[in-house]
């Protein structure tokens, strides 16, 4: 038998690969009833066990043509996708766990000989845009306000902003939503006062008890809680080395090396929650 090249052919009557991710409907009728409620739903995994049915793609002459090719912005054919071109599209409702790195617990007044070193809400946050930028999230001082979740305003510590939860940051869309636990909202959040000159501190108790509101009263999205590590300066290390013998170290120094140990611990707490969103399919 003497093979022929086919100059020409009629344009398919069922609907192309395209065609079908565009509009699933096209199938419906040929579909049975449990796929098609499937399609009704919006079922993206239904509409991928479709793809393989929907027959070859075409140009607009009617011509066969090969398949479409789908290009991330940052990605090559080659390459692997960049941390910028990570998009997010969930679309559920998860609460992450309170990843702990860091105590958490600490006190500050008369009687207390190792006093923390604070993270203000400012360097907290940078921490927390900063390394979720690295893995392709970007984050915006986007406050949400979730009318369901009251603040604790009934002490004269509490500040004077909103009487319901301002959560701190989100990404674009809002469905990746962001709280840290600091001490200018720590009144405000549930902690408790003290009533005498010393006053102690328990972010990571918070911070749980937020996360645990957020479960039972928040709506759609992806909800990260984060605390201050709260590091006390440690007086073991008065002194350093140095070619010249042992020079002691002035208060400033030692706070500031506390004060890089607690971002570092944040920074874990950071990476934690990324991993997660990344189980999670969310990035």
């Amino acid at each position: 038998m003497k093979t022929k090249q086919i100059e020409g052919y009629r344009i398919p009557a069922y609907p192309t690969q395209q065609e079908v991710l565009q509009n699933p409907k096209l199938m419906r009728r040929s579909l049975s009833a449990p796929v098609r409620r499937l399609l009704e739903t919006g079922v993206s995994g239904a509409i991928a066990l479709l793809v393989p049915l929907s027959g070859c793609d075409r140009d607009t002459g009617g011509q066969a043509g090969p398949p479409p090719t789908e290009q991330i912005e940052g990605q090559g054919s080659n390459t692997e996708s960049s941390p910028a071109a990570k998009k997010t599209s969930y679309k559920g409702f998860l609460v992450a766990s309170i990843f702990e790195h860091g105590e958490g617990r600490g006190a500050t007044g008369c009687i207390v000989t190792a006093p923390p070193v604070f993270l203000t809400e400012e360097e907290g946050l940078s921490v927390i845009k900063e390394e979720l930028s690295a893995k392709g999230l970007e984050l915006m001082d986007k406050k949400i306000v979730f009318k369901k979740i009251p603040m604790h305003q009934d002490s004269w510590r509490s500040s004077e902003g909103s009487k319901y939860l301002e959560t701190d940051l989100s990404n674009d869309n809002e469905q990746v939503i962001i709280e840290f636990v600091s001490v200018d909202d720590y009144y405000d959040l549930g902690g408790q006062m003290s009533g005498s000159t010393a006053q102690s501190f328990d972010f990571l108790k918070v911070s749980r008890q937020l996360r645990d509101a957020l479960r039972k009263k928040a709506g759609r999205g992806v909800y990260g809680v984060f605390y201050d590590p709260m590091v006390r300066i440690d007086y073991s290390k008065m002194s350093q080395e140095t070619p010249d013998g042992q020079v002691w170290k002035s208060w400033e120094q030692r706070r500031l090396e506390a004060k890089t140990e607690a971002k570092d611990l944040l920074r874990k707490q950071v990476q934690d929650f990324s991993q997660w969103l990344r189980d999670q399919k969310v990035i």
